[in-house]
């Protein structure tokens, strides 16, 4: 049997995924508003890669493991919305605590409806910019989410915004467009810290364009 899941166990607390330990969370967000929890970011994690490793463990045909760390992962994901959902919402109503547990599939059928608008309308409420208002976790899985519910319109208005924060405004500020991704959503006036200007932080937008549009068509490639 395949022993990795048993190896990750042990980095759930006997509290539950709610105190689940992490270091850096949704990372390089602008606030406000605050970014979620890194409990909420890491127990996220650790149902996907259980996830993935059901998926191997059906490609290999382990399927005692495969059964076996599916009941895991259904648990998992009733503890993950038992333990984050606070009647009208995830952790904090921000854009990550609707993209995360919509990505995962996670959310009660009598909850789910509601989830979907809200996180829509938060889209559309953000001063009139459709803006990943995210850090680094959010960036990736908000585009998937929003394709996974229908919606790719929307996630390509926001790959496609150049306000701040956007991957458009990396390429199209005027005081520095970019010539490459930057590792800060506002590289252009933050100090010379940690400030690269060439640097993958933000380069999971690949993985989303990559899966609705493999010629890259975007206006900010052009």
């Amino acid at each position: 049997h395949i022993l990795l899941p048993v190896l990750f166990r042990k980095q759930v607390p006997q509290s539950g995924l709610s105190h689940m330990a992490g270091r850096y969370g949704d990372w390089c967000m602008l606030t406000p508003p605050s970014p979620v929890p890194i409990s909420f970011t890491s127990a996220f994690s650790y149902i996907l890669n259980l996830e993935q490793f059901v998926e191997m463990a059906h490609a290999v045909g382990e399927s005692q493991d495969e059964e076996t760390y599916a009941n895991l992962v259904a648990k998992l994901k009733q503890e993950y919305h038992d333990s984050f959902w606070n009647e009208t919402h995830y952790s904090r109503p921000q854009l990550t605590s609707y993209a995360l547990p919509l990505y995962l599939d996670l959310t009660p059928l009598e909850q789910k409806e509601m989830v979907e608008v809200d996180f829509l309308n938060l889209l559309d409420s953000s001063d009139g910019c459709s803006c990943p208002r995210t850090g680094i976790i959010g960036a990736k899985y908000m585009p998937m989410s929003l394709s996974m519910l229908g919606r790719t319109d929307i996630a390509l208005q926001v790959a496609e915004q150049i306000q701040l924060p956007s991957w458009g405004h990396m390429m199209y500020n005027t005081e520095e467009p970019a010539t490459a991704l930057w590792e800060l959503w506002n590289g252009d006036i933050e100090g010379s810290g940690m400030n690269s200007r060439n640097h993958h932080m933000f380069s999971s937008i690949g993985w989303w364009i990559r899966s609705v549009d493999g010629n890259s068509t975007f206006f900010w490639f052009s």
